[in-house]
C-alpha cells in the first residue's frame, strides 16, 4: 500500500512530494548543519554525532601536495570517529567509486592529529556543545579508536541503490572494529514547506560480534556536588574546597562556568564569552595515579593574545607560583605539547592560590585588550554586592 505526505496549513491538507536534490552540495550542507540525521541507534539508546570538519582536507603523503576531500567528519559522544561520504542516486560514482574513496580516507585516519581534530570540533560546534566535550578525557578516547581505527564510514544519498547496499553489509560483516552503513536522507517539499526522512540501510551490526565492540560508553554531564564526591572517593578530599574557590572566584569575575562530560572523570571549563581560559579535572594518570589539575589549552589561549606573546612567555606566565614546588621538591606544574597543567594541590598553599587569582585576572585584562582578540560575548563584571556596601556605610 503506498504511504502519501501531507503538510497541514491552516487546516488543508497539501500533498508532499518528493524531490531530488538540485545538487550534491545541498544534501551536503543539510548532513553539516543536521549531522544527527545519520545517527544509528542500538535498541533504545542513540548515540549523538557531531560535526569536526566539513571538507576535510586529506594528504595522500604526509610530504606531498596531492590531497583528497572527506566530505565531512563527524564524532560520536562514545569517542568514535565517523567518516562521512555524500553522493546523489544519479551520480554513477555511488557504487564503486565511492567505497574506494571511503577505504582510501579510513585508511589514513589513524595518522590524524587528535589535538587538530579537536580544535576544529571546537570552532564547528556551539559553545554548549564545545564546553559538553572539551576535556582530556573524551578526546584521550577519540585518540585510542583512531590509532586502533576503530571507526564508523557511513555512506548518505538520496536513495541508496541496491548494489551500494551490497557492498555496505558486505563491508560492515567483514571489517572488524568498523562499522558500515547507509543512510538515505530523503527530501519531500511543498511550496511552503520542506519534510526530511532519514532511513539507516545495512543492520548486520545487530546481529553481529561487533555490537560489544561498539556499544555506547555511559557519559554524564558532572555537577558540582558529583565533582566534590568523585575527589573524595578517590583520596583527592583534601582539594574539593579548592576546587570550588576557583570556581566561584571565576563567576565572581563574570566568567562562566560549564561542567564537562565525561564517562568516569569530572571537569568544568571556564570561559570568558567564547574565549575558553582553562578547565580544572580530575583524572587518573598511570604514573601518578588520581590526579586533579588546572589545564590551559594553549592553542586557545595564546592566539588571541596577539604578537606580543610565544608560547614560552605563557607558560612561563601561567605557571609563575611564588610556592611552585612543594617541600620536598616536587614541581607541581608539568607541560605536554599543547596543554600547560598546574597540579591543584599547589593551591592549598594561600600564595599560590591569591597568585592564580592575579594571574586570571591578568589574562583577562590582556585577551580584551589584545586587538586580534575577538569577543563575541561583551565580558562584564559582577554587579558590586550593595549589601556589603550598606553595611560599611556609615
Amino acid at each position: 500500500m503506498e504511504n502519501k505526505l501531507f503538510f497541514v496549513s491552516n487546516g488543508a491538507a497539501l500533498e508532499m512530494s518528493e524531490q531530488s536534490y538540485e545538487a550534491e552540495s545541498y544534501l551536503q550542507k543539510i548532513v553539516e548543519d543536521n549531522p544527527h540525521l545519520l545517527a544509528r541507534a542500538w535498541g533504545d539508546n542513540e548515540c549523538r554525532l557531531f560535526l569536526i570538519k566539513r571538507e576535510l582536507e586529506i594528504l595522500e603523503t604526509e610530504d606531498g601536495s596531492n590531497s583528497y576531500s572527506l566530505d565531512h567528519l563527524l564524532v560520536g559522544e562514545d569517542g568514535v570517529p565517523v567518516l562521512v561520504e555524500v553522493k546523489r542516486s544519479t551520480d554513477t560514482r555511488i557504487r564503486r567509486e565511492v567505497i574506494g574513496q571511503m577505504c582510501d580516507y579510513a585508511c589514513r585516519a589513524c595518522t590524524w592529529k587528535v589535538d587538530k581534530l579537536r580544535e576544529l570540533f571546537m570552532e564547528n560546534n556551539s559553545s554548549e556543545v564545545a564546553d559538553e566535550f572539551d576535556n582530556d578525557e573524551f578526546w584521550a578516547q577519540v585518540a585510542t579508536n583512531l590509532k586502533a581505527e576503530h571507526l564508523r564510514l557511513v555512506f548518505v544519498a538520496d536513495k541508496i541503490p541496491d548494489t551500494l547496499r551490497v557492498l555496505i553489509e558486505f563491508l560492515d560483516r567483514n571489517m572488524a572494529g568498523i562499522e558500515v552503513y547507509g543512510v538515505e536522507v530523503r527530501q519531500y517539499k511543498t511550496s511552503d514547506a520542506l519534510l526530511l526522512s532519514s532511513s539507516v540501510i545495512g543492520n548486520s551490526l545487530l546481529d553481529s560480534k561487533k555490537t560489544g565492540q561498539t556499544a555506547q560508553r555511559s557519559y554524564r554531564t558532572w555537577s558540582d556536588a558529583d565533582f566534590t564526591a568523585y575527589l573524595r572517593e578517590h583520596g583527592l578530599g583534601e582539594v574539593a574546597p579548592v576546587v570550588d574557590e576557583i570556581r566561584d572566584f571565576s563567576k565572581g569575575l563574570g566568567l562562566s562556568c560549564y561542567s564537562g562530560r565525561g564517562g568516569s572523570c569530572p571537569s568544568y571549563s571556564v570561559r570568558m564569552g567564547d574565549q575558553r581560559l582553562f578547565a580544572v579535572s580530575a583524572w587518573w594518570k598511570k604514573s601518578a595515579g588520581f590526579l586533579c589539575e588546572v589545564d590551559f589549552f594553549i592553542p586557545y589561549v595564546l592566539p588571541p593574545l596577539g604578537s606580543d606573546w610565544d608560547e614560552d612567555k605563557l607558560r612561563a606566565f601561567l605557571t609563575d607560583l611564588p610556592n611552585r614546588k612543594d617541600a620536598e621538591g616536587k614541581d607541581y606544574a608539568w607541560s605536554s605539547p599543547r596543554t600547560q597543567y598546574i597540579d591543584i594541590h599547589a593551591f592549598l598553599e594561600s600564595t599560590n592560590m591569591e597568585t592564580f587569582k592575579q594571574i586570571v585576572k591578568d589574562l583577562c585584562k590582556a585577551l580584551k585588550e589584545s586587538n586580534s582578540h575577538n569577543i563575541q560575548q561583551q565580558f562584564t563584571p559582577p554587579p558590586p554586592n550593595l549589601a556589603l556596601l550598606t553595611k560599611h556605610t556609615i
